[in-house]
């Protein structure tokens, strides 16, 4: 809506004067060119006229061919997308030749949509150029065949004439086409704008401390209050795809219990076989492609026929949390614990609003900070990734560095502070990302924390310290809801909630968890899985910087790296050729035009005018 609609309605605005200016110059026009050359004006008009309508085709299939090649153009787009993100599985899993034939498929089918597109463009451009002589040609002979002398006072002026009478019959389709453009576009706005403002899914927690008091007496407040609370999200859905083998029996059914025509062969003289199956081209009839080129084609056009047909799904709710009430005590640490799948990060997007909730009431801060199970690092110093655009305090951001435990990791970087980091922190390591994500949301100084397991990514003796530093030192007063696997730090909670399926299982103090059966029941469970994993070494989830050495630089010590580069950065003065351009260049160029034979014709064309 923003990139169209809003594009359309100023590209009406700056074409919405020819809408009055455009029949006034053509009524006057043709009134000075019949005045001029009598009945012979009216050739002019027609002419004219004919063309719109032949405009008018042109431009509502590029139009078509506009909205496919868009399409195409994003299918493309994203493939491109996906094979960089994931170049390293790409690399690793030797998937370069799939990847680069599913792109090209796809371009290949934006080429044939461009090229149509360029050909309507072509079309236009003809009938707009060839017009102007044709008609000054076909009017100024008439004329004379109707006995009159063609005189210089005669023929300019109707050239000058005709020549203004052409730009309003071009201008006036291409208003009315932006005007209906633009009545679409402001409609949708329209819509848009006229819609009722969503209802907030967590309301203000002020409220309910406030209900609280007033009824119950209680000056115990509450950060975050889940009362009977259903979540529900569209779930896509895969739709069964029909198999061969499916549509055999589908096709011997309806001909054996349907009596429509189609479903009765015997009426066109045919066998089942030949009705319901695509009749295929014999080996040697002409319509087989026998050439080289031809199959190449035919190939490409099966691979992007494939590569296209993706699966489809069907949106359909689910309740992906039921029943939850829980109570989150303000000023305490919360910890939520559970298998995988359970439901803790619903939970927390339950918080931030992200899920609709279908039934009861959720409550909760507006000042809140969350740390994502995948933390989300952006291209800037890793000073800006910490202050995250808010206002430096140097004192604040160094307690707040201390405490992530990221002291360390400034020794070894080159630039300190300064150092830069690269796209979604591609020169971090997990344990290095997921402090950084922790120290940006400690500097943020909010109300509510909600921690989406980031001490999965640490260290056990780093976890230590943040838990230590972080969660019971510079965070000791604010609220904190930490989701974690790991028990062992249960014993620092006030308040632990146990999630499984979606559902709450356990909510309520550290010692009464501990006391209950429950309790027992995870701690044989985790020591079950405990016993069936395999120690592994995380080589890219650790603590030190990637490959264990302080560079950034592909392996260079600190301090060194390539020309142009300052200390810690990852982006290079940019490098360019100067200087003339190369015949090789053109050459190529031109190869790409089509070779000798199309560049030695479209000289010709544009030279013979002259």
């Amino acid at each position: 809506m923003v990139s169209t609609d809003v594009e359309r309605a100023d590209e009406f605005l700056q074409f919405c004067m020819y809408l009055w200016s455009s029949p006034i110059v053509a009524v006057f026009s043709i009134f000075l060119l019949y005045r001029l050359v009598g009945w012979s004006a009216l050739v002019a008009v027609a002419a004219l006229s004919t063309t719109l309508p032949l405009n008018a085709l042109v431009m509502r299939r590029m139009m078509r061919l506009r909205r496919r090649l868009e399409t195409t153009t994003d299918a493309r787009v994203k493939a491109t997308n996906e094979f960089f993100s994931g170049i390293r599985i790409a690399k690793f899993m030797a998937w370069e030749p799939r990847f680069i034939a599913s792109i090209e498929a796809k371009r290949d089918i934006e080429l044939q949509y461009l090229k149509g597109v360029q050909v309507c463009r072509v079309l236009t451009s003809f009938i707009n150029d060839a017009t102007p002589p044709v008609m000054i040609a076909v009017v100024l002979l008439l004329y004379h065949l109707l006995g009159h002398e063609l005189t210089p006072e005669i023929v300019f002026p109707a050239i000058s004439l005709l020549a203004i009478i052409r730009m309003p019959f071009m201008m006036i389709p291409t208003v009315f086409t932006s005007a209906v453009q633009f009545l679409v576009s402001m409609a949708r706005i329209s819509a848009f704008l006229d819609c009722e403002n969503s209802p907030r899914s967590v309301m203000d927690i002020r409220s309910y401390n406030t209900a609280q008091r007033a009824s119950a007496g209680s000056w115990c407040e509450m950060a975050a209050v889940f009362e009977n609370t259903d979540i529900t999200a569209l779930v896509p859905v895969k739709l069964p795809r029909l198999t061969r083998a499916s549509l055999s029996l589908t096709a011997r059914l309806m001909r054996r219990f349907c009596c429509c025509d189609a479903c009765r062969p015997e009426k066109k003289g045919q066998s089942p076989a030949q009705f319901h199956e695509p009749q295929q081209p014999p080996p040697n009839s002409p319509t087989t492609p026998t050439t080289t080129g031809s199959n190449n084609i035919n190939e490409k056009k099966r691979r992007a026929k494939e590569v296209l047909a993706e699966d489809r799904f069907e949106l359909l709710p689910k309740n992906i949390l039921r029943a939850v009430s829980i109570e989150i005590p303000k000023g305490k640490l919360t910890v939520i614990i559970g298998p995988t799948g359970s439901g803790k990060t619903t939970l927390f997007a339950g918080l931030l609003g992200e899920y609709e909730v279908t039934h009861g009431r959720v409550w909760a801060t507006r000042s809140i900070a969350y740390v994502p199970q995948q933390p989300w690092i952006m291209n800037a110093t890793l000073r800006e990734n910490v202050l995250f655009f808010a206002p430096e305090d140097p004192k604040r951001l160094q307690e707040t560095v201390r405490a992530c435990q990221l002291e360390s990791d400034l020794k070894l970087l080159a630039g300190g502070m300064q150092t830069e980091i690269g796209e979604k922190g591609i020169n971090l390591s997990g344990g290095q990302k997921a402090r950084v994500s922790l120290a940006r949301a400690v500097y943020a100084d909010r109300e509510l924390y909600l921690l989406d397991d980031p001490l999965s990514a640490l260290d056990a003796h780093v976890g230590e310290r943040i838990v230590a530093d972080v969660l019971l030192g510079q965070l000791a007063c604010r609220t904190r809801i930490l989701a974690t696997h790991q028990l062992q730090v249960l014993s620092r909670a006030d308040y632990v909630v146990l999630m499984g399926d979606g559902a709450v299982r356990f909510a309520g103090r550290r010692e009464e968890f501990m006391g209950s059966p429950v309790y027992k029941e995870v701690v044989a469970q985790d020591a079950r899985q405990q016993q069936h994993q395999e120690k592994e070494v995380r080589e890219e989830e650790g603590d030190g910087v990637l490959d264990g050495a302080p560079v950034l630089d592909n392996g260079a010590p600190p301090g060194a790296g390539s020309p142009g580069r300052a200390k810690g950065a990852m982006m290079t003065s940019e490098e360019k050729a100067v200087g003339s351009v190369l015949w090789s260049t053109y050459v190529t160029y031109f190869r790409a035009c089509g070779g000798v034979s199309v560049v030695v014709i479209v000289l010709i064309i544009f030279f013979l005018p002259r």
